[in-house]
């Protein structure tokens, strides 16, 4: 972004009447604090804390090696799980985002399915589309893509001594049974001006539908079209604050030279405040009525520009309710911080139900594509990403401290707790089959007799009237 002149022009405007070569230097020393990344960022990890299940009654290893690296190469090794984070995070930023799905090139068709096998070219992979190559798109009235446009651009040279100036633009069209692709290439300033481009390859596929999955999530849960104006404007503040202040360390020396005294030893020199070397070790000579000081800007409008910048920072964390994040690290600020959180919490679970249920739609849909391209009968289903009502560990951690103070004789209440505990803390760092274990050992260590109270002992005093008593009924049946 800052090294975007012509979008630094558009979101960082020059100011009116300011010179070009005071705007120069102010885009030069402009910088922002990434809050918004950094929203996204957390909204996305608390998304994936929670593990998705994509289940089918299949034993084929393809679809575990895809869920382990769905990318089209072991050069670009990447999880479908971090294939779906990136995508989310796209699409929290741009409100859409797009998975390609595709098979391995070839120029020869294979001549049986175990010829496809052993070539690899079953194998189907994944990938993402940067929202901005995707031009034009259309949907039937289901909302099905009917087709899809998408273009790249590659700079390229013909070898190491060659200037990088040559430049292919592609445009492929995928509809629902096939694709074409359309090309140019051309070096730096000789573009083709005419409207015609030529096919470059052409060819069909098998997933029944247009091979490209599109994630929308929509206005109300689009993170960025919340906060883009607030941290545009926070940026130009921001800047603009550091840019006095840093002005503001170099402050103009101002001399007050009094009217010409006769009387003074020192000779009437009109130009004495600038003939002389002025700094450490040197000495100013002026008359008696004379007066030399520094003269720097008032700091007052600094200190209101600071607390409207810190108003700002908190409307961006306040529309995503993420109000936790905002807060400084004083200790005053620490505990306010543990309220928001919990104030915050019902929100955000909400918030990130409806992300996991785009992302369990989007997934699904994927794999019944591919399912679909390579011919198969496969049932898919799709669940987890469903535990979101969860406090942070610290709150979980200060309920714990709270609950084991309180006596609740139920060791089904007591299981169920323990569990949640070690879930929370452990998060990514414990497997489902390793939980699974926590949750049996904690069955097996956990019963009702922990919480059973001792029966009380009689005292002497009851013993003697009981005494009594068995004294009394002998002599009654005598």
């Amino acid at each position: 972004m800052l090294a975007d002149d012509e979008l630094m022009d558009d979101i960082f405007p020059q100011h009116i009447s300011e010179s070009p070569r005071v705007y120069a230097e102010r885009k030069r020393r402009a910088f922002y604090v990434p809050y918004a990344g950094e929203i996204i960022n957390s909204i996305t990890a608390a998304l994936f804390s929670e593990q998705l299940k994509l289940e089918s009654q299949t034993t084929d290893k393809y679809w575990a090696d895809f869920f382990e690296s769905c990318g089209p190469s072991s050069a670009s090794r990447q999880s479908f799980r971090d294939h779906l984070r990136d995508l989310m995070s796209t699409a929290l930023q741009c409100r859409y985002a797009w998975t390609q799905v595709d098979f391995p090139a070839t120029k020869d068709t294979p001549e049986s399915r175990a010829a496809e096998e052993s070539l690899g070219l079953d194998r189907a992979y994944v990938c993402n589309v940067c929202p901005e190559s995707v031009y034009d798109w259309e949907c039937d009235a289901a909302g099905e893509l009917l087709w899809v446009v998408v273009h790249d651009e590659r700079v390229t040279r013909d070898d190491i001594a060659s200037k990088r100036d040559m430049t292919t633009e592609t445009w492929t069209v995928y509809t629902r049974t096939d694709w074409t692709r359309y090309a140019i290439t051309y070096r730096d300033g000789s573009k083709p001006s005419g409207k015609d481009i030529p096919i470059d390859d052409t060819g069909k596929h098998t997933f029944g539908a247009c091979p490209l999955v599109r994630v929308d999530v929509g206005e109300d849960l689009w993170v960025m079209g919340k906060v883009m104006t607030l941290a545009i404007a926070h940026f130009n503040q921001r800047s603009a604050l550091s840019w006095a202040q840093y002005k503001s360390l170099f402050p103009v020396l101002v001399a007050y030279l009094g009217p010409a005294d006769s009387t003074s030893q020192q000779p009437d020199d009109p130009d004495r405040a600038t003939t002389q070397t002025v700094g450490q070790g040197y000495i100013l000579q002026m008359a008696g009525a004379d007066k030399v000081e520094y003269v720097g800007p008032d700091s007052t409008p600094y200190g209101f520009a600071l607390q409207d910048l810190q108003h700002l920072r908190d409307e961006m964390h306040r529309v995503v309710h993420q109000m936790a994040m905002s807060v400084d690290n004083s200790g005053a600020a620490l505990r306010r911080s543990a309220d928001s959180k919990i104030a915050d919490q019902q929100m955000t679970a909400l918030l990130l139900d409806a992300y996991a249920k785009i992302v369990r739609a989007h997934a699904l849909r994927v794999v019944e594509m591919i399912t679909a391209g390579r011919k198969e009968s496969l049932d898919w289903s799709a669940s987890g990403m469903d535990s979101y009502d969860e406090l942070s560990i610290d709150s979980v951690l200060s309920q714990a401290e709270t609950i084991d103070a309180v006596s609740i004789p139920s060791a089904t209440y007591k299981r169920l707790w323990a569990y949640r505990l070690a879930k929370r803390t452990l998060g990514d760092a414990a497997t489902d089959d390793e939980l699974d274990t926590i949750r049996r050992e904690l069955e097996s260590n956990i019963s009702n007799e922990d919480f059973m109270m001792p029966m009380p002992m009689p005292d002497d005093d009851d013993d003697d009237d009981d005494d009594d008593d068995d004294d009394d009924d002998a002599k009654g049946d005598a």
